[in-house]
């Protein structure tokens, strides 16, 4: 269609898939964009590379100094200890982080099979990321970590 941004094979077999499920993908830079239980989610396939797919929770944790987002990066790095296939990237030169699910299949039905699985993951890392956050500030303030932030 005239007008309409291009994206690779397997991303439109991704977002035929999405819009059958019930998503409303938006094709933005190439990349999908979904709402998922409140969050934007961005997927993606290179065009290069049909056998990685990769979801991406962009900038959902903004630092406020440098000393934050010194514990950003510790805690980043204990989030994905404890993920198998999700992590937090703390993006220095934008002082943020990023949340990302990448994985390699032998087809976009493979990546589909189990999308919702990675969704949960990668939603699981940006909550246990801004629990963490609040609550290594908490304690480096001396107080009792309080309930997660929503």
């Amino acid at each position: 269609m005239e007008g309409e941004e291009k994206i690779s094979a397997s991303l439109q077999a991704v977002k035929e898939f999405l819009a059958e499920e019930g998503f409303r993908p938006a094709v933005k830079a190439g990349d999908l964009r979904i709402e998922y239980r409140g969050w934007s989610i961005v997927v993606g396939s290179p065009e290069d590379d049909p056998e990685y797919f990769w979801l991406q929770l962009p900038f959902f944790y903004e630092f406020e100094s440098e000393e934050e987002m010194r514990r950003g990066l510790e805690v980043a790095s204990d989030v994905n200890r404890r993920f198998k296939v999700g992590k937090a990237y703390v993006t220095e030169d934008r002082g943020d982080v990023i949340a990302m699910v990448g994985v390699f299949v032998k087809s976009p039905e493979e990546f589909l099979a189990i999308y919702r699985r990675y969704l949960s993951i990668l939603v699981s890392v940006a909550v246990e990321f801004r629990a963490d956050m609040a609550a290594r500030t908490e304690q480096e303030k001396g107080e009792e970590p309080g309930p997660p932030p929503a």
